[in-house]
């Protein structure tokens, strides 16, 4: 069955009401001063910048996606409607490369360990290869059918793991032998979305649906989780300079913070509500207490 944007979308956006309703009614855990997201001090900082827009796409629709930054110094993007990948410069867009699979709804996007572009496709259930040197794309299947494969990153261990949305798997593709392999998350239904590589040499990713951050060890394939404080579909993970994994809570207004070492969340409004300089700054609205991670071994 094919997986489509606007379903993942219009059940992400789904959860910010009730996550509301919960907030309305108290949350069991009380915040602490802790960690400041000092989100108005970058907003000053920003107003110093100035934002240029570029065309995306040719032809209109195309539905920019991922972005990511090539070895020759260019940027790549994924077009979700316009089925292409895209070739931009600092001045202006470049050249696009049509997807081989009609409709295939290119999504995630990184630079691979061999220096070419690997890119999900959501619909076309397939991880798609452009070549820097050859400017040729190649397509690699995906076993399980209806994976939807959204959010992909380069991993310690030399392969691309990607996030399986509909699947609820992560997957990872030998950039040599193109062999693909998928390991299940612990918890049914838990839409994984965005990965990324931490500082502690295993792969974290979002569970959109199962409001947790998961974590699978390269070398084991053990498979952790991690639930947040706050109910809200946990969207795109990242690491920080802080050396901590920082992540988009897209239906609870927040952004989150886990730590690699003691699996303890914090999350913060966004932005938080303004407050005259005479008052505290403001702190994470909840932070979880010991974490009760669950694991399983996947294969």
């Amino acid at each position: 069955m094919s997986l489509s944007f606007e379903r993942s979308i219009t059940a992400l956006l789904s959860l910010g009401g009730a996550s509301r309703a919960r907030a309305a009614r108290g949350s069991r855990l009380r915040p602490t001063r802790r960690r400041v997201l000092d989100v108005e001090a970058m907003e000053s900082r920003a107003l110093l910048a100035s934002i240029v827009e570029f065309p995306s796409s040719f032809k209109p629709n195309s539905a920019p996606f991922g972005i990511t930054s090539g070895p020759d110094g260019k940027l790549f993007f994924t077009e979700s409607a316009g089925n292409q990948i895209g070739r931009l410069s600092t001045v202006a867009l470049e050249t696009e490369f049509p997807v081989p699979t009609a409709g295939s709804n290119p999504a995630g996007i990184t630079i691979g360990p061999d220096g070419n572009l690997w890119f999900t496709e959501t619909v076309g259930n397939k991880i798609g290869r452009l070549n820097l040197t050859t400017l040729a794309i190649d397509e690699f299947a995906i076993p399980t059918a209806g994976s939807g494969p959204t959010g992909i990153t380069t991993g310690p261990d030399g392969n691309l793991w990607f996030a399986e949305f509909g699947a609820n798997k992560i997957g990872m593709i030998n950039p040599t032998t193109k062999a693909i392999v998928d390991f299940a998350t612990p918890t049914a239904n838990s839409s994984p979305q965005g990965i990324t590589t931490g500082p502690d040499g295993n792969l974290w990713f979002t569970e959109v649906i199962g409001n947790k951050i998961g974590m699978i060890n390269p070398t084991t394939k053990v498979i952790t989780e991690f639930a947040t404080p706050t109910a809200g579909g946990t969207a795109e993970i990242t690491t920080g300079p802080d050396g901590n994994l920082w992540f988009t809570e897209v239906g609870a207004n927040q952004i989150g913070m886990i730590n690699p070492t003691t699996k303890v969340i914090a999350e913060f409004p966004s932005p938080p509500p303004a407050a005259p300089p005479s008052e505290s700054p403001p702190v994470p609205t909840a932070i979880s207490g010991s974490p009760r991670p669950s694991a399983t071994r996947s294969g």
